[in-house]
């Protein structure tokens, strides 16, 4: 038996002058719907996109042949679809980040893992007294050793305790990294949401 190559049909790239595809897909779009429902395209474009970032991905490359238009919607059979309802699609992950991994690159695995795990303990705690209030900074005292004895170069004693300041789990220096990470994550979606107006053709 021949090897079979089975691929789906999701449709064709948008074009953003007037949000319908090319003629060989299409060429009547354009005619067939007002311009509210135009408007309404528009919106659920960016929506898509929206839904993404808020998920935590970054697609990374914004250009009007990565988005495709096909008919829809897509819960129901093939054969039943229509482009009075067309769905939109996203294509080319190849340069996608995914914010938890974007974070890990900050500040380590060890850290983030710690990091998530406080966040898992102190849940309620968060719910309760908001992020802002949760995310002040807490002081441990952390010991050289169990019983307050240790060994350095200058022989046996008493350990002196050192304090390690912590935020919501992690070291002062993790969580500066932390934050410095986030911050960059934040700008680097506002400069998606940019583009996908500019690529739309509406950037206000």
């Amino acid at each position: 038996m021949s090897p079979i190559l089975l691929l789906e049909d999701c449709g064709l790239p948008i074009r953003t002058s007037t949000l319908h595809t090319d003629d060989r897909f299409v060429s009547r779009l354009s005619l067939q719907m007002f311009p509210e429902e135009i408007i309404l395209l528009r919106m659920q474009l960016r929506a898509t996109f929206v839904n993404l970032h808020d998920a935590g991905f970054l697609q990374g490359s914004i250009y009007p042949r990565n988005i495709l238009i096909q008919p829809g919607p897509l819960t129901i059979p093939p054969s039943k679809r229509s482009l009075a309802s067309p769905s939109f699609r996203i294509i080319d992950f190849g340069r996608a980040d995914y914010k938890r991994n974007f974070l890990r690159d900050a500040i380590g695995v060890a850290a983030l893992e710690r990091y998530e795990k406080w966040l898992d303990e102190y849940d309620d705690f968060i719910t309760m007294v908001g992020a802002a209030e949760a995310e002040k900074e807490y002081t441990i005292t952390v010991y050289d050793s169990e019983d307050g004895e240790c060994e350095d170069k200058r022989g046996k004693g008493k350990a002196r305790s050192r304090e390690v300041r912590m935020v919501m789990g992690l070291e002062k220096d993790k969580w500066t990294k932390m934050c410095k990470a986030r911050s960059s994550w934040e700008e680097m979606v506002r400069e998606a949401d940019y583009k996908v107006h500019a690529t739309l053709h509406d950037v206000r």
